[in-house]
């Protein structure tokens, strides 16, 4: 093999057997004060092998230069960490700190491990990853704490609404299986992205760093994948339940994108009319519970679901409405820009990212 300065260089195993027992307890000490080192210094991650890297490189050089012992005795047979479950998921982290300590940082933290990945390994993450540990990671929905840390007014509940909009337009009448939506990834990508994409329109804007959004877009693309892993297809089996539901996540898009146009306006009660304001964004908040109960597989016996499914569906312009009341209060006016009702801008594709 050749090093980074050209020289070339072989490696081999070492067997157990080959070690010089005089080294081990220096090499166990060196190593030791790596682990204490970044235990010292760093944040609980999920990544093990972060944690096993990061000591190696903290640790007195003759940790490597004077091999002692294998990482797997080391493993077995310490005192500096120990290893404890988080939402399913083995964490290893410094002895004398509580489970309780280290939890409460990794929640606080959201999926470190998907920290500095790129889309495609994040996306590999799901295939390479123990069937438990991605359960744990979708249960603690780090989507939805990193959304509501970034005050985007919305959640997995509403990224599935999305999914279900992006699933029907897609598939139309055609019938499809579960095994076919598991297997046609083509049809998974365009949905996640689509989903994914109208969920976090205009997302940009907020002023978040781009690394945020960057991770805060992988963990989307992975919770968008297991909604449709777990996606009940009956749901999006009666067309005009389908157009009813793309309309009015339509009108929702446009909200999430005034939203963020407005920012921080929503921060100064006095430049505007609160009660106009509370009363349009109820109707919001009603049009989310509505679609909600439209992805049951047995509608509801509910008079807002039969009001949207009479002829002319006129109930659905209170909505529109809600939408103009909030783009026309006055002093906010100044900030946010009018949607169109006829659906996205050409400028969308350069807002959502």
């Amino acid at each position: 093999m050749l090093d980074s300065a050209g020289m070339s260089f072989q490696f081999e195993p070492l067997p157990r057997s080959h070690f010089d027992t005089a080294l081990e307890a220096p090499w166990r000490a060196a190593l030791t004060k790596g682990f204490k080192k970044i235990f010292a210094t760093r944040t609980p991650t999920l990544n093990p092998i972060d944690v096993y890297a990061a000591a190696y490189l903290a640790a007195p050089r003759t940790l490597t230069t004077n091999p002692g012992g294998t990482l797997a005795d080391f493993y077995e047979n310490n005192d500096v960490f120990h290893e404890f479950s988080w939402n399913g998921i083995p964490v290893l982290w410094a002895k004398g700190v509580s489970a309780s300590e280290v939890t409460k940082k990794l929640d606080e933290s959201q999926l470190s491990i998907t920290d500095g990945l790129s889309m495609l390994e994040t996306f590999n993450l799901q295939n390479l990853m123990p069937e438990e540990a991605l359960e744990g990671l979708l249960r603690a929905d780090a989507f939805s704490l990193l959304a509501k840390k970034l005050n985007l007014s919305v959640d997995t509940d509403d990224l599935g609404l999305f999914i279900a909009a992006e699933l029907a337009r897609m598939t139309g009448l055609d019938t499809l299986s579960h095994e076919q939506l598991m297997s046609n990834s083509v049809l998974r990508e365009l949905v996640a992205d689509r989903a994914v994409d109208r969920a976090l329109i205009a997302v940009r804007l907020i002023g978040a760093p781009k690394s945020e959004l960057s991770r805060l877009r992988k963990i989307a693309k992975m919770t968008a994948y297991h909604i449709l892993d777990n996606f009940d297809l009956s749901i999006i089996q009666n067309m005009e339940v389908n157009n009813i539901r793309e309309e009015l996540m339509r009108i929702y898009e446009c909200f999430l994108l005034w939203m963020r146009l407005v920012g921080d306006a929503l921060a100064f009660p006095a430049s505007y009319d609160e009660d106009s304001l509370r009363k349009h964004m109820a109707k919001m908040v009603e049009l989310l519970d509505v679609c909600s109960m439209l992805n049951e597989p047995q509608l509801p016996d509910n008079k807002l679901v039969k009001r949207l499914l009479e002829p002319g569906r006129s109930a659905i312009g209170e909505y529109y409405d809600a939408l103009d009341g909030l783009e026309t209060i006055s002093s906010l006016r100044q900030t946010a820009r009018r949607i169109p009702r006829s659906g996205r801008v050409s400028e969308r594709a350069v807002l959502q990212r």
